[in-house]
């Protein structure tokens, strides 16, 4: 055999690996991807049937189960503060109807037009609180806790009210202050 048959040959096998060892990688490729998929679809699984069982109260019973719940209202009511902080921080309370961001002293949800100072009168009255949120042996009740705020768009230019000329956000729907419905 001449020395070009050899070096022919040599690359004949070089080629014939290096093809072999590229449809092996692309396979492995594909099964680690379908892998994954199916993994991914276990977890999912594992979450709704979680989700299902916190839901419906099941296996409380279950020492795991039970230290599980606890963690998750721990957290429930570390997010629930951690809200309330940012309306604090912001300056805005949650409609008592709607729960859209308003700011702490408005009268009126821009969103929904609820009298908001109504709808927490009436709720501090029917919790037994005077009209400064204190009960009858004079304890300030603790303000209710944002529940889902909702997320805050870029605001367009601002309006005047047509009923009482307070200025207001271009995307309100009714006035924080006297609780007109802006038409637009």
């Amino acid at each position: 055999m001449s020395f070009f048959e050899e070096v022919g040959n040599t690359m004949g096998s070089v080629a014939q690996t290096a093809i072999t060892k590229s449809k092996n990688l692309a396979e492995i490729t594909k099964l680690t991807l379908d892998i994954n998929a199916s993994e991914d679809q276990i977890k999912t699984a594992k979450l709704t049937v979680g989700n299902y069982v916190v839901e419906k109260g099941m296996l409380k019973e279950d020492e795991t189960v039970q230290e599980q719940l606890r963690v998750i209202e721990e957290k429930k009511a570390l997010i629930a503060a951690d809200k309330e902080r940012i309306n604090v921080l912001k300056n805005m309370k949650p409609c008592p109807v709607c729960g859209a961001a308003a700011a702490r002293n408005a009268k009126y949800c821009s969103e929904c037009g609820a009298d908001i100072s109504a709808v927490e009168a009436a709720g501090q009255k029917a919790a037994g609180q005077d009209a400064a949120g204190q009960d009858a042996a004079g304890q300030k009740a603790e303000e209710p806790k944002a529940e889902e705020p909702k997320a805050e768009e870029p605001r367009p230019a601002t309006v005047l009210c047509p009923k009482c000329g307070s200025v207001i956000p271009g995307d309100a729907g009714f006035c924080p202050q006297c609780g007109e419905k802006i038409e637009r």
